[in-house]
């Protein structure tokens, strides 16, 4: 479904887009975490197309969650040891376009 989704918006069919990867999500309510958050990756994307960025920022926090490894720090704290480069790919490509292109280096 998001493959679908991601061809609709490839050809700018933004609301068609979002729609499919909509109900790809919902069918990912009793899946295991990797897929809900590689599924979630996709309307990030489309959302970014869109200009809504709170809902991209939804989306990656939602699949950096459930994709991120995290550890424990030397100091005791915890931190992410390991996100998908995708996430943070899409996330990057977000902030610049949206006009933040210094973050998106981060």
């Amino acid at each position: 479904m998001t493959e679908l989704g991601d061809a609709y918006r490839r050809e700018g069919i933004t609301e068609t887009a979002l729609d499919l990867m909509q109900v790809a999500l919902r069918r990912t309510q009793e899946t295991e975490r990797a897929t809900r958050g590689y599924v979630l990756e996709m309307p990030a994307y489309t959302y970014t197309d869109a200009g809504d960025e709170a809902a991209v920022s939804r989306y990656i926090a939602e699949a950096t969650d459930l994709l991120g490894h995290s550890g424990e720090g030397e100091d005791g704290s915890a931190k992410r040891e390991f996100i998908p480069f995708e996430v943070l790919e899409i996330h990057g490509k977000s902030l610049r376009e949206f006009g933040h292109a210094a973050q998106a280096l981060e």
